[in-house]
């Protein structure tokens, strides 16, 4: 089977292959915590860097962000009022991951190289 190219895919296979790794229950259960920290997280960048602003709370430094959500054959939109606080809070949620998901990418480029019978 192919890699996935999109991050919830890529994501989705992940868990699967985790969950039937063998390894034990509470390792199994870290890395599922942890990759659905990362698409929550993903998703919050998403709608800040993605969103259009479509409303602004004049004098709160509240904007409502708005995005069309990928994959949906109509026009579905995800709108959300994040305020200059919330911001920093998903920068900082991300921040706090990159040293997780450095070892999450050296883990997914061994396990796809032992999948492909490189390793």
């Amino acid at each position: 089977k192919e890699e996935p190219i999109a991050l919830t895919r890529k994501v989705k296979y992940v868990k699967r292959s985790i969950k039937a790794s063998g390894l034990p229950d509470g390792l199994v259960k870290s890395w599922v915590d942890l990759l659905s920290d990362v698409l929550k997280i993903n998703d919050d960048r998403n709608d800040v860097i993605h969103g259009a602003v479509t409303e602004h709370e004049e004098g709160t430094g509240a904007a409502t962000f708005t995005r069309r959500k990928i994959g949906s054959a109509s026009f579905d939109f995800n709108a959300r009022t994040l305020n200059a606080g919330d911001i920093t809070l998903i920068a900082v949620r991300a921040n706090k991951l990159t040293t997780p998901l450095f070892k999450v990418a050296v883990a997914l480029d061994e396990f796809y190289r032992v999948q492909r019978g490189q390793a």
